[in-house]
Formats: structure tokens, sequence, C-alpha cells
């Protein structure tokens, strides 16, 4: 092979690495949407701030110290997701926080989940979403102000 041609073949090996990786990169970075199912309010006696969602994966009376009603679900299909205060509008993850959490010791190495809110306050509600079964966890960063 000629000097010219091992260059050539070398330039497109680096094209298609690059390529490759770009592609691995936009893929672990992009939004996987959750999609939502919207169940019921419950009403509450205190005020929520509308700053929290939790993550409820079998049955409970109480979450974040809220005495909740919720309604019956298949949890081995399903989880809840609980909003304080505020309506969800999007639910998502991205690929890369699975291996984040993989040096956490959280249970099974689950994918962080992020949400963004509704601008309405409704101080005295709290909302209950489903979703299917997925290995999810929450970081409190969803700060509204």
């Amino acid at each position: 092979m000629t000097k010219r041609k091992s260059i050539l073949a070398g330039l497109i090996l680096i094209l298609v690495l690059f390529i490759s990786c770009g592609y691995f990169v936009i893929k672990l970075c992009s939004k996987q949407s959750i999609k939502l199912d919207y169940l019921t309010e419950v009403s509450v006696n205190d005020e929520v701030s509308g700053k929290w969602w939790s993550l409820v994966r079998k049955p409970v009376n109480t979450v974040r110290g809220y005495y909740l009603d919720l309604p019956d679900i298949d949890y081995n299909q399903y989880n809840l997701i609980i909003s304080g205060g505020r309506k969800i509008d999007e639910m998502w993850y991205r690929e890369y926080t699975k291996y984040i959490t993989e040096s956490k010791n959280y249970h099974k190495n689950p994918y962080i989940a992020e949400i963004s809110y509704q601008d309405e306050l409704t101080p005295h509600t709290v909302y209950v979403y489903r979703i299917k079964k997925l290995d999810v966890n929450i970081i409190d960063v969803n700060d509204v102000d």
C-alpha cells in the first residue's frame, strides 16, 4: 500500500471512530421521556411547597409525612409518582445517569429521573401519577424559584 493510501485509510478510520463516539455520547445524553398517566389529586390539610416529588415503589400510607389514600395499582408493573403542590409537565432520564449511580450502591443502578413542573402552585394538593415499572431514582434539584 502506498503512503498516500495508508494516510487515507488512517483518516477514514479516525473519522469512523469520531462519528461512532459522537453517536454514543449523543445517545447517552439525550432525554428519554417517561410516560406519565395522571391518576388523581389528593387534598391535604398542610400546605405543600410545590418543590418536591417522590417515587413510590410499594404500597404505603404516607409520603413525605403526608397521609395519602393512594390508588391501588399493580406494583409489579407500575410505580407511582407523587408531586406536592404542582402538576408535572414532563418526566425523563438520561442514559448516562445509570453509570453514575453504579458506583453509589443504589438499588440496581437506577437511572436518575428529572421532571419539569407546571407553573401553577396548588398548596393543598398532591398529584398522583403512574409510570410503567422503571428503575429510576430521584434527586431533589427541582426547585422552581
